[in-house]
This record gives C-alpha cells, structure tokens and sequence, in this order.
C-alpha cells in the first residue's frame, strides 16, 4: 500500500476524485465510517484495501455502486468482518477503483449496515467503561460450582476457555468485535480475574497410565511429552511445572490434553482435579 504524501488530514472532493486523484489516507485522520459514505455518495465500484500494524492485518470492503457487497479481515468475512473494522483505530487505506469483489459475502444495506456497526460500536464502547484497562491480561476461575451457577452460553464459555493469562483484554476485544458483552459478563461475575488462582496445583498428583507410559519419549522437547515424564505419581503438578520450568496456565493446558487421551490417572486430589476444566 502506498503512503499518502500528505500525513495530514486531506479533504478529496467529488470534483478531485473525477480528475483521477487517488482516495488513500490513514484512520487516525478520517474514520471508516467517513471513508464508507464518501464512496457511497460518490457510487464507487472498487476495494477499500486496509492495513494496519498493530496488530498487523490486511482487510478489505468491496463496493458496486456505492454498496457494499463483501469485506474481509481473515479469519472473518461479510458483515463479522465489516463490524470488526469498525474497531480499528488507526492504520491506512486505499481505494482501487473497479477491483473486483472475490465474492458477494453482504446482502444488507449499506446504510443499515453502518448504523448497526455504529450501534454495536456505541456497545463496545460502554462495555470497556466496566473493564479493567485494556492491557490487563486475565485469568479464567477455576471455580465448578460459580460456572454452574452462572448462566452462559456455548460463546461465553469458548472465550472463558481463551483466558489463560497472555492474552490482554485489548487483544481479545480487537480480535472479535463481538466479544465486549461476553467479557462483561464473566469479569463481573468472576469468572474472569487478573488474579490467578493456581493453588490447587499443589493439592493435584498425577501419574502414567499404561497408555501413557508407552508414549514417552525422553528425546522429546514437547511440553506435553516433558509432563508425562515428569508426573511420576509422587510429585504434585506443582512441583512437576517447576521441574519442566514452564507457567502454571501452560501446565494446566498439558494436564487437560494429557488427561482427556487418558496418558495420565488421578493419584490424589480429587476435589482439585475437577477444577481442570
């Protein structure tokens, strides 16, 4: 994508579009909602090719006529894809004048189109007033009989599941447009925590099963692999983490996998097991 020659804010009008000069600018100056109706007042048929660089993505909207008919930010595509972009708070554009659309992936009218986004938006927005700053990582609680009192759907607990202490809130939200009300909720309900509670690993002890021992492999520098060794049936999980020196979330994660294809048993600590969830 080509820079602009001018940083700055730079007005194009109907006029200096028809004498051929090229619609390209940066977010930071002119919102794509901006951008979205000056193509559709102007009926321009092209791409809107975006990018920015944190997180680096490309993306782009198709438009025929001045309506949009297709947008794309992989993984998303149609209007998911279109209402994430509305997120973004800086990056470039350009426009590519009868560039083709790959496919006709939105039905919905332009304008709709853009007050929903704008609505959803507004949402977000709000939603981030009821969460910690957004580069505040979380933890999921671990917490049975909280989760089983809480009313969730299958979309709160795919993003509950997503916690494991990396991954910030900025990034989740910037990831899916979607997910402000779904981290609302488990923030509030503590479900979701800065705090980790990685307690119960020292109250865990687990060992080989048959299955499992015929798997090892001490050449092996899997983290999974490396668990399986060194839960020996004496250890805590604890204590096995310290051994593989690795972070509690990632011994977790290994625990579960290695657990749910049955390579490891329950020794003691039955009441901490079911906090591997």
């Amino acid at each position: 994508m080509t820079e602009s020659p001018n940083p700055g804010t730079r007005r194009i009008t109907q006029s200096s579009v028809s004498k051929g000069l090229v619609i390209q600018g940066n977010l930071n100056d002119t919102s794509l909602p901006e951008t979205v109706q000056f193509l559709q007042s102007l009926r321009k048929t092209g791409q809107l090719a975006l990018e920015r660089k944190e997180p680096q993505q490309s993306a782009g909207i198709s438009f025929v006529d001045g309506r949009i008919v297709h947008a794309f930010c992989p993984p998303l595509v149609g209007e998911r894809s279109f209402h994430h972009l509305l997120t973004w708070r800086s990056g470039r554009y350009i426009f590519l004048p009868n560039a083709p659309a790959r496919e006709r992936s939105i039905a919905a009218d332009t304008n709709a189109l853009l007050l929903d986004g704008l609505r959803r938006l507004d949402e977000l927005r709000r939603c981030q007033e009821r969460l910690p700053p957004r580069g505040t990582v979380l933890y999921r609680r671990r917490d049975i009989e909280l989760l089983h009192c809480v009313q969730i759907s299958i979309a709160h607990l795919r993003l509950w599941r997503q916690l494991d202490g990396r991954v910030t809130i900025g990034e989740l939200l910037d990831a899916d447009a979607e997910a402000g009300p779904l981290l609302v909720l488990l923030v509030e309900a503590g479900l979701a925590t800065p705090v980790p509670n990685h307690h119960f690993l020292a109250e865990l002890t687990l060992a080989q099963t048959v299955a499992g021992a015929a798997q090892i492999d001490c050449e092996s520098h899997d983290l999974a692999s490396r668990l399986l060794i060194a839960c020996d049936g004496h250890r805590s999980l604890a204590e096995a983490r310290t051994v593989i020196n690795c972070s509690p979330e990632e011994a977790i994660a290994a625990a579960e996998y290695l657990l749910a294809l049955r390579y490891l048993h329950l020794v003691k600590g039955s009441e901490a097991a079911a906090l591997l969830i």
